[in-house]
């Protein structure tokens, strides 16, 4: 069977994403029980560096890093030497893009566990943030001399090795992941995206599949596995999982800007202008999608709206204006 016949794209996103925000739900009610019990636990000893760090922890999964910091350093303040309270510290302080101090803290958690291969990952993260690629790599290679068995740090490694240009060394990490974790979905799509520039468009097209079967709402493996549709020609396909894409990320510009593409490929410029009027609505400043706009318009000749999409593109890219 193919792999695209096994799903439809179009309704199997909205019912798993009702199922997620449910379950979402419960999982945040769950953690506010948690938060409320460790802050009882504070006022009844505000010394305790457990309380402190498992309400810190709590209010990181909620999304509240700021709030997190604050009893993380109360807990390192009593007891130093918690390798993870310096771990998770950091991470709390690379939500709020503070990369140099929970890189030191990720260090101070590798100088009293150097078996720790979460922060070893960590650091390499801020490494990677700040553009030393070689380094990061080197520190997933540390995590993963710990912990080999990682999907994750394999796929992260990946990540980083095909930024270096190492692609060959980035497919197998890739595969190693998949061997490790047959379900993981940004695994399947960051190597359908390397496969796919290297010209192999049905075994991309393959990948993008799996993640998207793996995750129904993964919106950026939607549309890739679409653009692999429209470079193929097969612009109905691609049309079906552009507008999945957006049905389940409806603010997704480029998704948007994509359909336009197979929109007009398919010769129907009315849609593609919707399309593209809706990409612009999203994100106004992409002169490219505005240069598109006009290119229709231009077509159905419609001269003035032509002009000023054309103007617009020009004054975005900062070049000479249409005359």
């Amino acid at each position: 069977m193919n792999t695209l016949d096994a799903l439809t794209p179009a309704r199997r996103p909205a019912a798993a994403g009702a199922e997620a925000d449910a379950g979402a739900a419960l999982i945040n009610s769950r953690i506010e029980k948690k938060i409320a019990q460790y802050r009882r636990a504070l006022a009844a000893d505000p010394d305790d560096p457990a309380s402190h760090l498992d309400l810190a922890n709590a209010l990181c999964l909620l999304g509240r890093p700021a709030a997190a910091i604050v009893h993380f350093r109360d807990a390192l303040a009593i007891d130093p030497s918690n390798a993870g309270g310096h771990n998770n510290l950091g991470l709390a302080l690379q939500q709020l893009g503070e990369l140099s101090e929970a890189l030191v803290h990720h260090q101070r958690a590798l100088a009293i566990n150097p078996d720790m291969a979460e922060a070893y990952a960590n650091l390499a993260n801020i490494l990677r943030r700040l553009g030393h690629l070689q380094d990061a790599a080197g520190c997933f290679q540390d995590a993963l001399a710990v912990k080999p068995d990682s999907a994750a740090m394999h796929g992260d490694l990946a990540g980083v090795l095909h930024m270096l240009g190492r692609t060959d060394d980035a497919i197998a990490h890739y595969q190693e992941a998949l061997t490790i974790q047959p379900g993981y979905a940004d695994g399947y799509y960051n190597l359908g995206n390397i496969i796919r520039d290297r010209g192999r468009l049905e075994d991309a097209i393959r990948l993008y599949a799996e993640a998207v079967s793996i995750r129904p709402r993964f919106a950026e493996a939607h549309n890739n596995l679409a653009n692999v549709l429209l470079q193929l020609g097969r612009y109905e396909e691609a049309v079906k999982w552009y507008e999945t894409a957006l049905a389940v990320k409806p603010g997704y510009a480029g998704a948007c800007r994509n359909l336009g593409k197979a929109y007009f490929a398919l010769n129907r410029p009315r849609d593609a202008i919707a399309a593209y009027e809706r990409a612009v609505a999203i994100d106004p400043m992409q002169a490219d999608v505005h240069n598109d706009l006009a290119a229709v318009h231009l077509a159905l000749g419609h001269a003035r709206e032509a002009y000023v999409a054309f103007e617009r593109a020009a004054e975005l890219l900062g070049a000479p204006r249409v005359r």
